[in-house]
C-alpha cells in the first residue's frame, strides 16, 4: 500500500525523488510487530530516503522523527534550480 501512494505521489509532481521519511511507530510494543526493522530499512534504501523507529508512548525518536523530516525537505528545497533572471537570449 505504502508503494501505491508513494508511486501516485511521484506521478502527481512528475519526477522522480519527492523527501520522505519512514517511520515505524510504536516500538515499544514489540510482540505486535508488523514490519521488522529490517524490512523497513530496506525500503528506505530502496527508496534513498531516511527511516527511523519511534514510540510515542516512551517519547523516543518523536523529535528525531521531526527532524529528518526537515531534513529531507530542506534538502529537496536545495535541488530546485534557481530561475535566471534578467538575462536574454538571442538565437
Amino acid at each position: 500500500m505504502i508503494g501505491v501512494i508513494r508511486d501516485k505521489i511521484l506521478n502527481f509532481t512528475g519526477t522522480d525523488w519527492v523527501p520522505i521519511v519512514i517511520v515505524g511507530n510504536k516500538t515499544d510494543l514489540q510482540g505486535q510487530r508488523q514490519v521488522s526493522r529490517e524490512d523497513g530499512e530496506d525500503l528506505a534504501a530502496r527508496w534513498k530516503c531516511l527511516s527511523c523507529e519511534t514510540s510515542a508512548k516512551t517519547n523516543m525518536n518523536i523529535g528525531r522523527a521531526f527532524e529528518l523530516m526537515i531534513a529531507e525537505i530542506e534538502k529537496s528545497t536545495d535541488q530546485v534550480p534557481e530561475e535566471k533572471q534578467g538575462e536574454c537570449t538571442i538565437l
